[in-house]
């Protein structure tokens, strides 16, 4: 079992709360870094999906085929909203 037990002494308390030198230069640094990661994760992915739709001949029959479908109303029914009726 894990017990958590509090430093007994001022300094450990106080080098835990010590702020650092630079202010808030390092976090604001995790920060960009991490945003600027996931973006170019994002984009990485996206230009993946797109050049795997462009290679495939019949995606744009299929998102056709699916707006036809949404127009005509056969998903209707899926997103109406539900009456109880007691």
């Amino acid at each position: 079992m894990l017990t958590l037990v509090p430093p007994t002494s001022t300094e450990a308390v106080q080098a835990a709360a010590k702020p650092s030198p630079l202010g808030l230069v390092p976090t604001l640094v995790i920060y960009a870094v991490t945003l600027l990661g996931m973006a170019a994760i994002g984009w990485v992915a996206w230009k993946r999906v797109s050049r795997q739709e462009a290679s495939d001949p019949q995606y744009a029959a299929k998102l056709a085929a699916d707006d036809e479908r949404v127009k005509t109303g056969i998903f209707a029914q899926d997103f109406a909203p539900r009456r109880d009726t007691k």
